[in-house]
C-alpha cells in the first residue's frame, strides 16, 4: 500500500500488545496533509482573532500527550535554568493561597464573554484556520506516534474552564474552613486530579477537622492543668494519638478520591489500624479522666474523643460495604446478611451520633458540628431503615432459587468471614476493646429465625 511505512508497520504490532497505542495510518488525503503552516504576520480581522483565542481555551483543554518519553521538554535550556523555573513556580502556587479574589474575578470574566455573541467560523480559505494543527503530535519528537487532536466544541470548552474555576474556588475555601465533611463531600466528587494535587500539597495539609482539634485540646489542656507534671507518658500518649489519626484521617479522605475498587481496598486496610487506635484512645482518655477532673472542657473531651473515633470508623464500615454492591461483588444469596449487617452497623451508627450530641456544648462551634452531626443522623437513620427493609424482604427467599448461588448456612458464614477477614485483628492487634463493627453471625441466624417465627 502506497504510504504504509515501516514507522507503520511497527505502529500495528504495537497495537496488537496494546490497543491504545493505535494511532491510525496517515493518508494524504487526511488533515494533516491540508493543513498548511500558520503565518503569525498575515493581516486577521478581529472576529477571526477572537475565534483563535476561544479555541485556544479548547486546546487547552485537551491531553496534548506531553509525556516525551524520557526525552527533555527543554532539550534548549540548561539544566540550572529549568531548576529556577521550578522554583520560582513553586512560590508562585504557595502564593496562590492569597489569590481567592483574582480566581472570583476570572470566573465572573467567563460569565460575561459566554453571555456575549461567539465569533463566527472563519471561511475555509482563512489563514485563521491554520493556527491549530490536529496532526501537531505526529510532529513531535517522540518513540511513538501520537492521534492527531480533536478539540472540543466552544460551548464544551468554556463549560470545562467554569467547572475548573468552580472546583479551585471551592476547594480553596474548603482549605481555608473546611471540615471532614466538607473533604468528604469532596473528595467524592472526584474533582480533577491536578486541582486536587494543587489544593492538598500547596494550600494546606488536612489540619481543620475536629476530631484533630479535639485531641490538640486535650494536649493543651494537660499543660495547662498540671497533668503532664504528674505524667509526662500520658501526655506523649495523647500526642502520639493525635499523630496517628492524622495519619489514618488524611489516608482515609484521600482514598475517597480513587475510584471506587481502590477506596474499598484501602478502606479494608486501614480499618484494623482504627480499631486499633480507638481501643487505644478509649483506654488512655479512662486514665487521664481522672487527674483532668477538675478541668471541665478537658473531661468532656475524654468522653467525646473516643466516640468521634468510633463515628469515622463506622462510616468507612458502612463506605466499604456499600461500594460492593455498587461494583456487583456480591452474590444474590450473600445480601440478606449484608443488608442486615449494614442495618446493625448504621444502628449502632445512630447510637454513636445521639451519645456526641449530649456531650457537645452550646458554644457557636460546637453548635455547628451539633448542626452537622444531626444531618448526619438524619441520613443514617434514613438508610438504616431501607436496608433493614430490604433485609426483611428477602428473609423468606433464603434457601430458595431466587438468591444464587445456593449455599447451606455454614457455607455462607465461612464465606462472609473470608470477606470481612479485616474485621479480625491479629494477636498483636487484640485489644479488651470489644469490636462492634465485627460481623456477628449468631446474631443474624437469630433475626433470620425470629422472621421466619412471624410468616
Amino acid at each position: 500500500m502506497a504510504h504504509f511505512t515501516l514507522l507503520d508497520a511497527m505502529n500495528a504490532i504495537e497495537v496488537i500488545m496494546d490497543p491504545r497505542m493505535d494511532n491510525g495510518v496517515t493518508l494524504p488525503n487526511e488533515n494533516e496533509s491540508k493543513t498548511s503552516s500558520f503565518d503569525p504576520q498575515a493581516p486577521l480581522s478581529s472576529e477571526e482573532i477572537s475565534w483563535i483565542l476561544d479555541r485556544a481555551v479548547a486546546a487547552e483543554g485537551e491531553d496534548f500527550h506531553a509525556e516525551k518519553f524520557e526525552v527533555g521538554l527543554c532539550e534548549g535550556l540548561q539544566t540550572n535554568k529549568v531548576l529556577e523555573s521550578l522554583d520560582s513556580a513553586e512560590q508562585r502556587l504557595n502564593e496562590w493561597t492569597a489569590q481567592l479574589s483574582h480566581l472570583r474575578s476570572a470566573r465572573s470574566l467567563l460569565d460575561d464573554i459566554i453571555s456575549s455573541p461567539s465569533p463566527s467560523e472563519p471561511v475555509a480559505t482563512s489563514p485563521a484556520r491554520a493556527a491549530f494543527d490536529p496532526a501537531i503530535c505526529r510532529k513531535l519528537v517522540v518513540v511513538t506516534p501520537l492521534k492527531p487532536i480533536e478539540l472540543s466544541n466552544q460551548g464544551q470548552a468554556w463549560t470545562i474552564l467554569k467547572n475548573e474555576l468552580d472546583g479551585l474556588i471551592g476547594m480553596y475555601e474548603i482549605a481555608e474552613q473546611g471540615t471532614s465533611a466538607d473533604w468528604m463531600i469532596l473528595m467524592k466528587s472526584r474533582p480533577p486530579q491536578w486541582t486536587l494535587d494543587l489544593v492538598y500539597r500547596h494550600i494546606v495539609p488536612i489540619q481543620h477537622d475536629y476530631i484533630l482539634s479535639l485531641a490538640s485540646s486535650l494536649s493543651q489542656h494537660m499543660l495547662v492543668g498540671g497533668a503532664a507534671h504528674d505524667s509526662h507518658l500520658l501526655l506523649n500518649g495523647v500526642m502520639d494519638l493525635q499523630r496517628r489519626l492524622q495519619e489514618v484521617l488524611d489516608h482515609f479522605l484521600l482514598s475517597l478520591n480513587q475510584n471506587r475498587p481502590r477506596t474499598r481496598r484501602n478502606f479494608a486496610k486501614v480499618l484494623s489500624a482504627w480499631h486499633k487506635i480507638e481501643a487505644d484512645a478509649t483506654q488512655l482518655m479512662i486514665t487521664i479522666r481522672a487527674p483532668l477532673q477538675h478541668i471541665r472542657l478537658a473531661a468532656q473531651v475524654t468522653y467525646r474523643l473516643p466516640l468521634v473515633i468510633h463515628h469515622f470508623r463506622l462510616a468507612i464500615i458502612t463506605e466499604y460495604v456499600m461500594a460492593g454492591f455498587e461494583l456487583e461483588l456480591y452474590e444474590t444469596s450473600e445480601w440478606p446478611f449484608l443488608y442486615w449487617y449494614v442495618a446493625v452497623i448504621l444502628g449502632e451508627q445512630v447510637g454513636t451520633l445521639n451519645d456526641l450530641l449530649q456531650t457537645l456544648d452550646q458554644d457557636s462551634e460546637s453548635q455547628e458540628a451539633a448542626s452537622r452531626l444531626e444531618n448526619t443522623l438524619k441520613w443514617c437513620e434514613g438508610l438504616q431503615r431501607l436496608c433493614w427493609g430490604r433485609f426483611v424482604m428477602l428473609v423468606p427467599l433464603i434457601g430458595t432459587a431466587a438468591l444464587t448461588p445456593h449455599m447451606d448456612l455454614d457455607r455462607q458464614r465461612r464465606n462472609m468471614m473470608k470477606r470481612f477477614d479485616w474485621s479480625i485483628p491479629s494477636a498483636s492487634e487484640s485489644s479488651v476493646l470489644e469490636d462492634s463493627g465485627r460481623p456477628d453471625w449468631n446474631a443474624y441466624e437469630t433475626a433470620v429465625a425470629r422472621l421466619k417465627g412471624r410468616e
